[in-house]
């Protein structure tokens, strides 16, 4: 039991008792629980309700309690003495002893919070000097508690920011040495996880001209997906509609992904941050990070895998420009080759061999082969650079349309170059011929100097494959060189044969 009276001299102890209770390093959740404590039972309150604001314009929340704790008109009535400022409020006052005392906290611009106390039984002059001075050192107590947090916290982030920093350092020095884009992707991926403390991660990669998206690179996802991903696609996915609509521009988390249990494995639901891999050309990836089973990434976090990712894509646009360089040098040498080895020629022989040869190397072809012909009829078989094609003999007549392949009526009708990825599902290829001929993949390029049809540029390779528009051009580029040089060295010959024919009269005569 409380004696009746409260004096001044039992306050200032309990004031040093609150100071020590309440001192750094205590948290808030500390100050308010062990401060409400001592003030309510220094002053035999019925109950207590301690209330603070979490900023300046927020509504108040109740931060601790004590005993029987006030209801619901106490609590508005704090409220009220938050809004007024207020310095002491005693409602319900009988026989000199409110039925309830609230006093605010106040904080540098303003109240932060209320002390609100229920019936205290200990109520005169020194009481209510007591309360105003714990009010103080609360508020004081709880400042500082604020401030010491918030330089924890900076404290922290900016850790945390040096770290990233680092793995963004590093991340540049790991790829900067990688050409390969496999490689590129799977050690960006393993980086960002060894550094986020996480275990699972995959690249979907692709073009979204294509609108096309292959497993790229994986860490702790499961082998059955890996398998099938591998084997037959990645199959209907929510980056697979974000790549294909580009909808999305900004990494998000990913609470509601239907793949996420066959992708990882897990008792719990599985959130993942989701990535757009960006270039100015368009969106060519998705990078995805699973986090903690329940536990969405941070705005901060998405943010730094943002700025991952586009390290990431500077670094492969920065080989692929590397590669493009290297490619158009060794591409240009080899056609001022090509144009010095037939430039110099009027034989027909001579200049298909060295376009043959050239076309096969440059377009890493297996074989590569020139019909002859202006289209009104069937194409003559002329050259052959690689490995034979069997029932091909130099000098045969080809009539594609009669067996079945409309690949080439097609270029010579459309006079650009025509692309079968896969000649063995192609409908404008015959798959007998192509098995006959081993013809996974092939390149058609018109051969087309001053209007004039000359010809077809067929080059192969021996299994299905996505030529590139690099590819693609060079094959133009070299059907146009090849084009002029046959055409002149069929004029030459047509002159040639005209002078013998000539020649051949006037002995007669």
């Amino acid at each position: 039991m409380h004696k009746e009276r409260f004096d001044a001299a039992e306050g200032i102890g309990l004031i040093d008792e609150l100071v020590r209770l309440t001192a750094p390093p205590a948290s808030e959740e500390e100050i308010c629980s062990e401060g409400l404590a001592l003030v309510a039972g220094a002053l035999g309150a019925a109950g207590g309700l301690l209330l603070l604001r979490p900023g300046p314009d927020g509504p108040a929340a109740v931060a601790a309690s004590w005993g029987k704790a006030p209801g619901h008109d106490a609590a508005r009535a704090a409220e009220e003495v938050l809004r007024t400022g207020e310095n002491l409020r005693e409602l319900d006052v009988k026989s000199g002893t409110p039925g309830k005392a609230i006093l605010p906290l106040r904080g540098d611009t303003g109240a932060i919070g209320a002390v609100l106390l229920a019936r205290p039984a200990r109520w005169n002059g020194a009481a209510r000097d007591f309360t105003r001075s714990a009010a103080r050192t609360l508020a004081a107590s709880l400042r500082a508690a604020r401030i010491i947090g918030e330089c924890r916290r900076q404290g922290e982030l900016l850790a945390k920011r040096n770290v990233e920093l680092e793995a963004l350092g590093e991340l540049a020095a790991r790829l900067q040495g990688l050409e390969r884009e496999e490689e590129m992707l799977q050690g960006a991926l393993d980086l960002v996880l060894d550094r986020l403390g996480l275990s699972a991660g995959w690249i979907f990669w692709g073009e979204q001209a294509r609108g096309q998206l292959e497993l790229a690179a994986c860490r702790g996802v499961a082998d059955a997906f890996v398998q099938r991903a591998r084997t037959s696609g990645i199959g209907s996915c929510l980056c697979l509609d974000v790549f294909a609509t580009g909808k999305l521009r900004f990494a998000r988390n990913t609470t509601d992904c239907p793949r996420m249990p066959e992708i990882v494995s897990g008792a719990e639901p599985v959130p993942h941050a989701c990535i757009p891999l960006r270039f100015e050309r368009g969106i060519y990836g998705v990078l995805n990070i699973a986090s903690r089973p329940g536990q969405v990434f941070s705005p901060e976090e998405l943010a730094y895998l943002e700025i991952v990712g586009h390290h990431l894509c500077l670094s492969v646009d920065k080989a692929r420009t590397r590669r493009a360089e290297v490619r158009r040098n060794a591409v240009a040498r080899a056609l001022t080759d090509l144009a010095r080895s037939i430039g110099g020629s009027l034989d027909l022989e001579h200049v298909l061999a060295a376009i043959g040869d050239y076309a096969r190397e440059l377009l890493s072809a297996d074989r590569c082969s020139i019909f002859l012909g202006d289209g009104s009829g069937p194409l003559r078989f002329a050259y052959l650079s690689g490995p034979p094609m069997d029932g091909l003999a130099p000098g045969a007549p080809m009539d594609f349309e009669a067996l079945g392949s409309r690949a080439f009526p097609e270029a010579l009708r459309r006079r650009h170059p025509l692309v079968v990825g896969d000649a063995l599902s192609d409908p404008r290829s015959n798959p007998d011929l192509a098995r006959r001929w081993g013809i996974g993949s092939a390149i058609l390029v018109p051969l087309v100097a001053r209007d004039r049809m000359e010809g077809v540029l067929h080059a192969v390779r021996s299994g299905p494959s996505s030529w590139t528009p690099d590819e693609v051009e060079l094959a133009d580029a070299l059907g146009r060189q090849a084009a002029v040089a046959i055409e002149n060295a069929r004029l030459y010959r047509e002159a040639r044969e005209a002078v013998l024919r000539l020649q051949q009269a006037q002995y007669g005569m």
